[in-house]
């Protein structure tokens, strides 16, 4: 199946609606662990959502694994490694909405209107937040290390809330707060930040 053959019918009133996923990112700091990605995955599917998860051809192992908890639960397909810039644009814009981690694809499907839950950790959303009607930020801006704008957390021992302190920006996180902003973003009830 191609990217093309995902969105068949997405855009229609009486299909079921359609949240992409996009677990990958350049940065290991700016990453959302991709179990949280799975279990959202999973709830999504469970609710009826198709989901299409995205990502690079580096990025297939983990595309591989989130769409395996999806399809336990529903409709979930591992796109990852098989869309180009047009046709990763062209699934973006027939999403209903996108979850994300801080990738050059946020900004695409920002920019393309798409409804995005962007997942922010180390980023200053100051500078470089998606710009776009629906956008939601999601992500812990009150931590004294926010932002740090560095690709890998140089944060050792205790966190300020968890008992390790590398990567809490993302860690603390929940799937929780994700659904609901997506469930928002899906009702039209959340009109973004």
């Amino acid at each position: 199946m191609d990217a093309g053959d995902a969105m068949d019918g997405a855009g229609d009133a009486d299909e079921i609606l359609v949240v992409g996923l996009f677990p990958g990112a350049n940065a290991e700091s700016r990453r959302w662990p991709a179990g949280r990605f799975a279990a959202l995955a999973g709830r999504l599917a469970a609710a009826g959502r198709r989901v299409l998860i995205l990502g690079g051809p580096d990025e297939e192992e983990l595309t591989r694994v989130v769409a395996a908890a999806g399809a336990a639960h529903g409709q979930c397909e591992d796109l990852g490694g098989r869309t180009g810039l047009t046709a990763l644009a062209a699934v973006l814009a027939e999403c209903d909405a996108l979850v994300t981690n801080d990738t050059g694809p946020m900004h695409l499907a920002a920019a393309l209107g798409t409804p995005v839950v962007a997942l922010e950790g180390p980023a200053d959303i100051r500078q470089t937040r998606p710009l776009g009607p629906r956008v939601r930020l999601i992500g812990r801006f009150d931590l004294p290390c926010v932002p740090c704008v560095r690709n890998r957390c140089p944060r050792t021992g205790p966190g300020t809330e968890l008992t390790e302190a590398r990567n809490e920006c993302m860690w603390l996180i929940s799937v929780d707060e994700v659904e609901r902003a997506v469930q928002g973003l899906l009702e039209g009830s959340d009109s973004g930040e």
